[in-house]
């Protein structure tokens, strides 16, 4: 009965969020397609230029056999320090350089090939999907108009991750791997493809979530709010509505380690096929959040004295 009713509250919710949401587009047509096009924007010169060589670089990194390398030359000490299979130890390698959702995505492949157990995985997807370096440390670092502060975004992204991970280790169960061998023949034209549709995918989300955030621009508080939805623009919005340059990093890196709704989104469809629930995922991102915000925060001072 309790699941049953909370089924019925989620669509009674997503029924008035698409009703409000389709009369918005309607109304505020010029708006919305004026944030459709920022966001196609964002897709040309961030998606396609970052995430999606680094998509193709995960997917043949995956299909290689790499989670299962590095998890035999060096995650032995990973294993034991976050509770998890070696194999998921090199899921954790590969998420904080992979960029989001490369984790969720390494995650759901290597389950779904039995080399890592169910448990172990819903743990794993609450921190092992990171930006990737270069947008943590190269685009936020030019939003905040300091390599340094981008750095210093991407180090407080790392320690946000690792930090949720000790916390939430007994949770994995118990570091088994299942079977051997890789989850699909390595690849270059499959991993181009993988890539390159899981890069609609992204700029999809990028694109509904742009023009969701416009919509929460209208409403109080909206400036912050329009900063949830979708990261890239989202991190744009904070680092100039907040005139205090250590404020402005603390909430920017922030929300690099929340990583927004949109991914949110990525990380479900990728992981959903599989079983594979989030029930650790919000409470992971919202730690991290508040984590990499404090860390950044007492931080700044040192890095900028």
């Amino acid at each position: 009965m309790e699941k049953t009713g909370l089924k019925n509250a989620g669509s009674v919710f997503y029924g008035l969020f698409a009703l409000l949401f389709a009369v918005w587009l309607v109304v505020f047509a010029a708006e919305a397609r004026e944030a459709a096009a920022e966001a196609l924007i964002i897709c040309r010169d961030v998606i396609l230029t970052t995430v999606l060589p680094f998509s193709v670089a995960s997917d043949l990194l995956v299909c290689s056999g790499f989670c299962e390398t590095v998890g035999r030359v060096a995650g032995r000490p990973l294993s034991r320090l976050f509770g998890i299979s070696e194999t998921g130890a090199g899921i954790f390698v590969l998420g904080l350089f992979g960029g989001y959702p490369s984790g969720a995505y390494a995650v759901s492949e290597l389950c779904s090939a039995g080399r890592i157990g169910r448990s172990e995985a819903e743990v794993l997807i609450s921190y092992t999907n990171n930006a990737t370096p270069a947008f943590a440390a190269v685009y936020v670092g030019s939003l905040l108009g300091s390599a340094r502060a981008g750095v210093l975004c991407c180090l407080s992204m790392i320690f946000s991750a690792v930090l949720f991970g000790l916390i939430i280790r007994k949770k994995a169960g118990s570091p088994v791997c299942v079977k051997e061998g890789s989850p699909h023949r390595v690849s270059l034209p499959r991993s181009v493809s993988a890539g390159a549709s899981g890069a609609v995918v992204i700029c999809a989300n990028v694109i509904v979530f742009r023009v969701i955030s416009k919509a929460l621009s209208a409403l109080p508080l909206g400036g912050f709010l329009s900063a949830i939805p979708e990261i890239t623009s989202g991190t744009a919005i904070l680092a100039s509505a907040v005139s205090d340059p250590r404020l402005s990093a603390s909430l920017v890196c922030s929300l690099v380690s929340f990583s927004g709704l949109s991914v949110a989104s990525q990380v479900s469809a990728a992981v959903s096929e599989c079983g594979i629930r989030m029930r650790y995922y919000v409470t992971g991102k919202i730690f991290q959040a508040a984590a990499s915000f404090f860390a950044v925060y007492l931080l700044y001072p040192i890095f900028f004295s």
